[in-house]
């Protein structure tokens, strides 16, 4: 939760040196003037992007505790064929600050605050949201037109081993 809205999914990214706001839900959030800033950020493509600004001392809220960030803010689009779209991304200043610990091998991750922890497992709060089927098929990017029964007659299983390998080894290290 940011301010009084609630926001669906967040990314918890410990690559990333910034947290991450796009312009659209800064807008709807209305989280009062960016500040200008000459920060260009180098996305993982390696592009380069312009910030439209930075918001500062806003209140991040997980469960019971309210911890500050600041948040850079980026333009950019939804994209199109992506079921999980993250338009916040919280990267190590959030991760320190909620002094998280992250259990790679349970997926427990937990945040403190003061003498208070709370814990979550990863594992499971990155389920499918509760609309999609595991048989649904949402894109197709492309098909491709072929007779299988052809590629495998193509294919000889006895050719494949021949001349590749010597019969006896010779010489064995160790």
């Amino acid at each position: 939760m940011i301010g009084e809205s609630c926001i669906g999914i967040a990314l918890l990214d410990l690559e990333s040196s910034v947290n991450l706001l796009s312009f659209s839900v800064y807008e709807q959030l209305g989280l009062g003037e960016l500040k200008k800033t000459s920060i260009m950020l180098q996305l993982a493509d390696r592009s380069v992007k312009v910030l439209k600004g930075i918001v500062e001392d806003v209140l991040v809220k997980v469960d019971k505790f309210y911890y500050p960030a600041n948040f850079v803010v980026l333009d950019m689009q939804q994209p199109v064929f992506i079921i999980y779209y993250a338009p916040v991304i919280l990267g190590r200043p959030f991760l320190i600050a909620s002094n998280a610990l992250i259990n790679c091998r349970s997926g427990v991750l937990k945040l403190t605050f003061g003498n208070m922890t709370l814990e979550m497992n990863v594992f499971n709060t990155c389920k499918m949201p509760s609309g999609c089927d595991d048989s649904e098929v949402h894109v197709v990017d492309m098909v491709y037109d072929f007779n299988v029964s052809e590629l495998l007659s193509a294919f000889d299983p006895e050719s494949a081993f021949e001349d590749d390998f010597p019969k006896q080894p010779e010489a064995l290290l160790l």
